[in-house]
């Protein structure tokens, strides 16, 4: 997110929590992090009242936000100039906790993701998830769009081991 920011300050970038409890959990991680890029971000949940909210998108590059409010607000309001805006430059989603959308919950989220990338069509997904069989199909089920796993073998950490003697 930070990177797609620093590379184009013009980019937006868009962080769904399935829950409003995730958001107050991650919003100091993401406050400490972006602080030493001079990075700004907000959140968007059901407790900012409505007549901020365009104001919020406007300013910050990074928005954290819920699937609902993401739905039933920034693409209800896509035809007002700042939620307009911030999909014409929305440059990557990212979807936290990915696997927890199952079910009637998941079913509503695929197609909520599909009408978004239909208003930010230059958008790339990102997605975090707990362990699930299949995570690129799924992904790609969830979202409607190819997704390359990125596991422990991947991510570029750096691995010691170590000869365990008793």
């Amino acid at each position: 997110a930070a990177e797609a920011v620093l590379r184009n300050p013009r980019a937006r970038v868009l962080v769904l929590y399935p829950a409003r409890a995730l958001i107050q959990d991650q919003a100091q991680k993401w406050a400490a992090f972006l602080a030493e890029l001079n990075l700004s971000y907000t959140f968007i949940d059901g407790s900012v009242p409505c007549a901020e909210r365009a104001g919020l998108v406007a300013r910050h590059p990074i928005v954290l936000m819920t699937p609902d409010v993401a739905h039933a607000w920034l693409l209800a309001r896509q035809g007002q100039r700042e939620p307009r805006a911030f999909l014409a430059q929305l440059s990557l989603v990212v979807l936290d906790e990915a696997h927890v959308y199952e079910g009637v919950f998941g079913t509503n989220m695929a197609y909520f993701l599909r009408r978004l990338r239909v208003s930010a069509p230059r958008a790339r997904f990102m997605a975090s998830t707990a362990t699930i069989a299949a995570p690129a199909a799924y992904l790609e089920q969830l979202t409607g769009a190819p997704f390359t796993v990125i596991d422990e073998q991947d991510d570029g950490k750096v691995r010691i081991a170590a000869p365990f003697t008793i």
